[in-house]
């Protein structure tokens, strides 16, 4: 899950001509989350699309060819039991067969479309959906003579375009491929439209994702539609009980959408999607419990979707405190200066802080663990404002009643050195790329993809939020508390609600001077 945005139901991927339109379509399945990349926000989530892949027949033997998909259609085979596997590129319907009633290619397939989509289909792996774009757009223009595979073309294009924000264009796209799902059924007999059920399914969760980045009246309506609809033609379909679910529960019908989760979980537990959604239902339905439970199980399956899952079972308690940075730009120092002013001066920093993400990556149950912590709570994080624990639940902007941040921001060319002696110096990453490689990589945020991109997005967001909240989010400099600590430290204590008379505030800035903070704490800048 914390993973690419997830958006697109693509359907096919190159190949040569399915001899039966539910094999064309038959191979559902979602875009797996990319472990490195954590930084997902719920808005993205609820509006990914769903993908379909794996089509592999011979239009020169259409209707013999059952074989290569081992797919057998009957004419009173109901497109309920395809049972597409979410992750597999053949379908196993394991249906009897019945080649007569199955829609057969009446058109010879383009090499040149199948290579175009082939090639569309590597370029959105790799992240390129401009260029996923153009070959689509080509295999398109190429391969106007079959039907079924020009919307399947039409469909992966409006999925490429919404993933690339283009969501008006979108929206025409996925339109019209609906229309011409209609026509097509309405030109073929009921015994030979079976197959198309996968298709229509896809368009019509696409189109509800587009129609959700729209937000115009009646959108909802007509997105919640059109997921009734997906979900009556492909009951077994992930990707539309997931988007029907968070359909249900943004209309205020929680348990609705955690019966549809259950049936969809208990087919694909491992499902990361619909495993944080059932969070949130659970959540709102009051059964906190429950709720930490299946963010255990969230968080066990991928660490990378600590941030999501936290976001929607954190409960703030008076008194929390939230150290953030950016990876090396002072967490541990503040962090001590925290606890001395919240604990004395003599406080252990291990004694009373807790790394969030650390904690719950070492072992899910420390979900469970933290929300057992007694109040108050010194809690270090990484986070991006965005997926802050503290913030209300389905808000990106607005925090809990409870709880305060200090972030610290640092000089970046001093964070991006750090940084990088500490990949270097760290035996489980060994970075032993040049300078050159380095810089690129951090300033592109692949070095920090898991806490949201690049150190400028990650103080972007937090400066934002301080705007927003200034009596619960303060900014302190790191370069500040290395110039005047005693200032500094007597600002923190003030904000986080404590009064240190000058004898303790003198002991405090002297426990966390920086030179008694490196022989505390090992810090190795050699440079390698």
């Amino acid at each position: 899950m914390w993973l690419d945005d997830r958006a697109g139901v693509e359907i096919g991927g190159g190949g040569t001509v399915c001899a039966e339109a539910k094999a064309r379509s038959s191979s559902l399945r979602c875009c797996q989350v990319t472990p490195r990349r954590r930084r997902h926000t719920w808005a993205q989530r609820s509006r990914r699309c769903c993908r379909a892949r794996g089509i592999t027949n011979n239009s020169n033997n259409s209707s013999n060819n059952n074989s290569n998909n081992n797919n057998n259609s009957n004419s009173n085979n109901n497109s309920s039991n395809s049972n597409s596997n979410n992750n597999s590129s053949n379908s196993n319907s394991n249906n009897n067969s019945n080649n007569n009633n199955s829609i057969t290619s009446r058109h010879s397939h383009s090499p040149e479309a199948a290579c175009a989509a082939q090639l569309a289909d590597q370029r959105e792996h790799c992240g390129s959906e401009e260029r996923a774009v153009e070959r689509l757009r080509q295999a398109i223009e190429l391969d106007k003579g079959d039907p079924i595979r020009s919307l399947q073309y039409r469909t992966n294009l409006g999925c490429a375009l919404h993933r690339l924000g283009n969501s008006e264009e979108s929206l025409e796209v996925l339109q019209d491929a609906l229309e011409r799902v209609h026509a097509l059924k309405s030109s073929l007999p009921p015994s030979q439209c079976q197959g198309l059920a996968s298709l229509e399914c896809a368009v019509r969760v696409n189109l509800s994702c587009a129609l959700g980045s729209h937000r115009k009246p009646g959108s909802f309506e007509e997105r919640a539609a059109h997921l009734e609809e997906a979900f009556r033609l492909q009951p077994s379909s992930l990707d539309a009980s997931f988007h029907l679910s968070a359909s249900r529960e943004e209309g205020g019908d929680a348990l609705g959408a955690l019966q549809i989760l259950r049936s969809a979980l208990s087919a694909r537990p491992d499902d990361l999607n619909c495993l944080a959604l059932a969070c949130r239902c659970l959540e709102s339905l009051g059964r906190h419990q429950e709720a930490l439970a299946m963010c255990e199980k969230l968080c066990g399956l991928d660490p990378a979707s600590t941030f999501l899952a936290l976001r929607e079972v954190f409960c703030c308690k008076p008194g929390d405190v939230f150290v953030v940075t950016f990876p090396r730009c002072g967490t541990t120092w503040m962090v001590q200066i925290a606890v001395s002013c919240i604990f004395g001066a003599a406080a252990d920093y291990d004694a009373h802080a807790v790394f969030v993400e650390g904690g719950v990556a070492s072992s899910a149950s420390f979900v469970r663990a933290l929300d057992e912590l007694p109040a108050p709570r010194v809690l270090k994080t990484h986070a991006p404002a965005d997926m802050h624990p503290g913030l209300e639940r389905k808000s990106e902007s607005e925090l809990q009643k409870n709880g305060k941040v200090v972030y610290v921001v640092r000089n970046p060319k001093d964070a991006l050195v750090s940084l990088r002696h500490h990949h270097a110096n760290n035996a489980s990453i060994g970075w032993n790329g040049s300078w050159d490689e380095w810089v690129d990589q951090w300033l592109a945020g692949k070095r920090s993809e898991e806490y949201g991109g690049t150190y400028f997005d990650h103080v972007k967001g937090w400066w934002r939020l301080a705007k927003l909240h200034p009596d619960r989010v303060r900014v302190v400099y790191f370069e500040d508390i290395k110039a005047n600590m005693t200032k500094e430290v007597a600002a923190v204590a003030s904000f986080i609600g404590r009064t240190l008379p000058s004898e303790e505030l003198d002991q405090v800035c002297t426990r966390c001077t920086f030179e008694a903070m490196k022989g505390r704490h090992s810090v190795d800048d050699t440079i390698r």
